[in-house]
């Protein structure tokens, strides 16, 4: 009895051990495979962060797409950078992106690509030749408005009644009457007829091809100043010949303003275009960082041309 006894406490004591044993076998087994698992994860991480490594995002081909075009163009004078524009408000390719939104690439305008495009005829495209509504050495549209109304006063009596070229370029966006993108030529790899988009206006009204449809300072932010329209007599006078020069001024004008540095303007930055006062005499897209885009701080602005 004692023998079967002692037999029987034996076979338990193995039956448990069996028992212990195989636990133990199964928490390796789960163990190896938790950490072959990991691995495979940490493996297929890596893999995907080499994909997306490879892969350039649409920023990075935008910029390449600037930095190529901006290498066909003159050095700038005044030290401000030609790229300083991509993210900008100017620069529609990544309008979308600085928005936060996805309601105005082939909605509201085409994205063509990169940002230079919407001002720069391409560098694939000859130069030579023009289009007939064509803004001369710009890839922008001439308006057909021949109605402006440029400052006037009792002291100041303008005689133009349309503006020059450079100024025509930014009202071919700012005065409400042509679509952001209506290029005079899109990039040659930009496919047309892809979207069905509204060429939309920066004009506040509310028609369906207006930008003040959605941007009514309830729906979306207020257009406020950026539609500038034909009525440009609550600005400063534009395309008009810079009376510090001289040329057909009377000596107590003259007097009145400060003489630039030649015919481009002062050392500040400030320019003149062919000696005449525009809108990027004092603004320039290329320096999104200043203060309404302004080529000097606020406080020296006028007095960089007036004297008194």
């Amino acid at each position: 009895m004692v023998l079967g006894c002692e037999t029987g406490v034996v076979l338990k004591m193995m039956s448990r051990n069996k028992w212990w044993v195989a636990v133990v076998f199964t928490g390796a087994w789960w163990s190896v495979s938790l950490m072959a698992g990991a691995q495979v994860s940490v493996d297929n991480s890596s893999n995907s962060v080499l994909i997306v490594a490879e892969k350039e995002s649409s920023t990075s081909v935008a910029r390449k797409k600037a930095e190529a075009h901006a290498e066909t163009m003159d050095e700038p004078e005044f030290g401000w950078d030609p790229l300083d524009i991509i993210g900008s408000k100017h620069d529609l390719s990544a309008l979308n992106v600085r928005a936060g939104a996805k309601a105005m690439e082939g909605v509201a305008y085409d994205d063509y690509g990169y940002a230079c495009v919407y001002c720069h005829v391409p560098p694939e495209v000859d130069t030579k030749s023009k289009e007939p509504q064509q803004i001369a050495g710009w890839n922008r549209i001439r308006s057909d408005m021949r109605d402006y109304t440029l400052y006037s006063s009792k002291t100041f009596n303008s005689t133009a009644r349309i503006p020059n070229e450079v100024t025509l370029l930014c009202l071919s966006c700012h005065d409400g009457t042509m679509a952001v993108d209506q290029v005079v030529n899109t990039p040659r790899a930009w496919k047309s007829g892809a979207k069905m988009t509204l060429h939309m206006k920066i004009n506040s009204g509310t028609d369906l091809d207006h930008c003040g449809l959605c941007h009514d300072g309830f729906t979306a932010h207020s257009l406020g100043n950026k539609h500038i329209g034909t009525d440009m007599r609550r600005n400063h006078p534009v395309s008009i010949r810079y009376p510090g020069l001289g040329a057909g001024a009377s000596d107590s004008l003259q007097l009145a303003f400060h003489s630039p540095v030649d015919d481009f303007g002062f050392a500040n930055g400030v320019r003149l275009f062919n000696g005449f006062v525009e809108c990027a005499s004092c603004h320039n897209v290329h320096e999104p960082d200043k203060v309404k885009f302004l080529r000097v701080k606020p406080e020296y602005l006028c007095i960089t041309c007036h004297s008194y």
